[in-house]
């Protein structure tokens, strides 16, 4: 098993989680009822462990991921679907910042918090199921619910690039889903009104060279 870096935003600590319940699941010849459960399992492990109210993601990827192939979750109805991502003439680089990554210690609680928040306002079970007019009628986008308003826009937006980012790799429209992933950062940008510095450089740095 090759052993994650720890702190370099590659989910070690779920995958840490998943390959100790593997592990248990040989030692006690007793399997989870399905890849969810186990899952699931996990990320309560973070929460009342750790502390940290991290979402589904990290956990439902190192369970459910597979070689050769993206995962799309849908947070809501906790169905994943496999993208390939297999073609020989694509090239999908990870680059290590040498900045550690925690959560716990950091904002995300804020940020999850003002998410819950605000779709409480805006009469919505989840962002979800909600849009950009509906954060535009309800929130107020100046002042004191700004940040808010930010951190949801965000959100929504993310949901939808995700989606038409798995309809661009089955298509092979490697342009569109870099153009999605940009977009993606610089929507992040806005919303937590920072990025670190050297993940900025790195990304500044590789559109420069796709410009020469």
């Amino acid at each position: 098993m090759q052993r994650p870096s720890l702190g370099g935003g590659l989910s070690s600590s779920a995958s840490l989680e998943v390959a100790v319940y593997t592990f248990l699941e040989a030692l006690t010849d007793s399997r989870a009822s399905s890849l969810k459960s186990k899952a699931l399992a996990c990320q309560k492990a973070e929460h009342d462990f750790a502390g940290m109210p991290c979402g589904i993601m990290d956990q439902f990827v190192s369970v459910m991921g597979r070689k050769g192939a993206a995962v799309k979750i849908d947070c809501r109805s906790m169905e994943v679907e496999t993208v390939a991502l297999s073609d020989p003439e694509l090239a999908v680089l990870i680059v290590n910042s040498n900045v550690k990554h925690e959560l716990t210690g950091t904002e995300y609680p804020s940020r999850r918090s003002d998410c819950l928040e605000a779709a409480k306002r805006i009469g919505k079970r989840s962002l979800r199921v909600a849009t950009l007019e509906d954060l535009n009628k309800e929130l107020n986008k100046e002042g004191e619910g700004a940040t808010m308003y930010r951190r949801a826009r965000h959100v929504v937006g993310e949901i939808e690039r995700t989606t038409e980012a798995a309809k661009a790799l089955k298509q092979k429209n490697y342009a569109r889903f870099g153009t999605l992933m940009v977009e993606s950062h610089e929507s992040l940008k806005y919303a937590v009104t920072y990025v670190i510095v050297q993940i900025r450089h790195n990304s500044e740095f590789v559109l420069y060279q796709k410009r020469l």
